[in-house]
């Protein structure tokens, strides 16, 4: 029997759309409204163990201990609880699960090989030979390298758009997981039609050799390009385009980067307190409408559209933040609630012909924590970045007016001098986003543009 139709508009001709239908089918994998699938985005933990536990029965390996993080009325408790016993997933060692973090597409290789006990069965003897099968294969934690040996020599991994890339430490997509569980059901006897694909890897012969790539010192290049947002500089070409040239234009741009063999990009996402994708927490970016505050017409999601090309094109795609600047020119007129500058006008000055938010503000601190965590949980973005911009370059005889926050700080016992302490306000902002990021998402990369100069 091949799936050839499924009740989901949005995976017509997607690679994953037979795997998606044979799992909806079977009422494993449900859609959400308007018979939307959304197969680009990704899995959390508790979706996974309710995906898992739906599917396998297996005996208790283990007595389950509540987690300090999973509450008896979280709506996956029961399923992360089973999974927890029959071995299928662990948590950390603070004792949380972290239900809403994403799963990464070797851990969710980790977890079927160790649920359903394939290593009794199944030699990991692809283990040495993974650099050869995945270029990508040095980015494989070692504690999962036996495991990803026995799911590839089980036929289990499946890998868009590219059989050679595993990526993983990317999160998991709904069709990553529709593709690697239907594999999985068909090595347990769940499943008896074999799906066609060009993205399932087929593991060499037992006992074949493979032949020798060539070895290099260094892990991979890390070839990455800026788009920016802001004036319409990169993308998109002129504010108020239309959804479909927007989009276009977007997908030239990487496939020029990809002909250039590029493999990442720094999508501007926040060029003033604003925000290239739907957000609760900052307005509409000026530079997609034209008007601050206002969506894309028609409809979509930019940074999600962005982060599946990207990935269809096995490029990185690093969100690019920056942290301060709250307007790059007071002619545009006022700022529209959330934007910080409506909403917290006390820590945002004029400097110039700009705006700019007082970077040792605790009010300014916590909204670009919080707006950059958010984008870091709700999207499968690969990387963080800042770029330079801090405090603004000065302007001749003048001072940054935040003489008040630094005589609160001195009030309040600080010592330190004013270029020492805003030196030290940004200090601290980098190491609280670093210890977010690794905390939220250890796996995603987070970096700072440097500094361009001409000469050393």
């Amino acid at each position: 029997m091949v799936y050839t139709s499924t009740p989901f508009p949005d995976v017509k001709n997607h690679w994953a759309k037979e795997f998606i239908a044979a799992l909806a089918e079977r009422r494993i994998l449900n859609g959400y409204p308007h018979r939307s699938f959304r197969p680009a985005h990704s899995v959390s933990r508790a979706e996974f163990a309710a995906i898992m536990t739906s599917i396998f029965t297996q005996p208790v390996q283990r007595e389950y201990l509540p987690f300090v993080d999973v509450l008896s009325r979280h709506w996956a408790a029961k399923a992360i609880k089973k999974a927890y016993e029959t071995g299928f997933l662990v948590g950390y060692p603070d004792h949380t699960f972290r239900p809403n973090d994403k799963i990464a597409r070797s851990d969710a290789l980790v977890a079927l090989v160790n649920g359903l006990k394939l290593a009794t069965d199944i030699p990991a003897d692809l283990a040495s030979a993974l650099p050869r099968i995945y270029r990508d294969a040095i980015n494989i934690p070692n504690y999962a390298i036996n495991q990803v040996a026995i799911a590839t020599r089980a036929g289990m991994v499946a890998s868009y758009p590219n059989a050679k890339i595993l990526k993983p430490k990317v999160a998991a997509t709904r069709a990553d997981i529709a593709a690697i569980v239907y594999q999985a059901m068909l090595n347990q006897g769940k499943a008896t039609t074999k799906i066609a694909s060009d993205y399932i890897v087929t593991p060499p012969e037992p006992g074949s050799i493979i032949a020798n790539t060539v070895q290099v010192s260094h892990r991979r290049e890390f070839r990455g390009a800026w788009i920016a947002s802001v004036w319409n500089s990169d993308w998109p070409s002129k504010s108020g385009l239309s959804t479909n040239q927007q989009k276009a234009e977007l997908v030239n741009i990487l496939n020029r980067l990809k002909a250039l063999n590029f493999n990442a990009v720094f999508l501007q996402v926040r060029a003033e307190g604003d925000a290239l994708y739907p957000s609760n927490l900052e307005p509409w970016s000026t530079w997609l409408s034209g008007t601050q505050g206002k969506p894309p017409n028609p409809y979509y999601d930019p940074l999600e559209f962005a982060i599946a090309e990207c990935h269809k094109r096995s490029m990185e795609i690093h969100a690019w933040f920056n942290p301060y600047r709250a307007q790059t020119s007071v002619s545009r007129g006022r700022a529209v609630k959330p934007h910080i500058a409506a909403t917290n006008p006390e820590v945002v000055y004029r400097w110039g012909n700009q705006l700019w938010m007082d970077p040792g503000a605790k009010i300014v601190q916590d909204r670009s924590y919080a707006v950059i965590m958010d984008v870091l949980q709700r999207y499968n973005v690969d990387g963080i970045h800042l770029d330079d911009y801090f405090y603004p370059y000065p302007i001749s005889r003048r001072s940054f007016p935040d003489s008040k926050t630094y005589a609160e700080y001195r009030g309040n016992g600080g010592n330190l001098s004013l270029e020492d302490w805003r030196r030290e306000s940004v200090n601290q902002m980098v190491l609280r986003l670093s210890q977010g990021v690794k905390q939220i998402k250890p796996y995603v990369k987070f970096g700072i543009s440097p500094f361009g100069i001409y000469r050393p």
